[in-house]
């Protein structure tokens, strides 16, 4: 498995994704129901989407603490 080396911009890049999701994680499960209203979603979409959001943004977090990253986890 080949990695690739992070560098600060890949750091920077992945920490600002883990904020924005973890913070829509928190939105979508303490506003949800205003949320469901206003965006005219199902409420258990977005409590479904919000749980999700949480242990994505922990793996972000964690490869951003990692030296090197499997090349399958940053290029699609």
């Amino acid at each position: 498995m080949k990695s690739v080396q992070t560098s600060t911009l890949l750091k920077l890049t992945l920490w600002l994704d883990a904020a924005v999701c973890a913070a829509l994680a928190v939105l979508q499960l303490l506003g949800g129901s205003a949320l469901a209203q206003e965006l005219a979603l199902p409420r258990n979409l977005l409590l479904a989407t919000g749980v999700f959001l949480l242990p994505w943004s922990a793996i972000l977090l964690w490869l951003t603490r990692s030296p090197a990253v499997a090349r399958e986890w940053v290029i699609w």
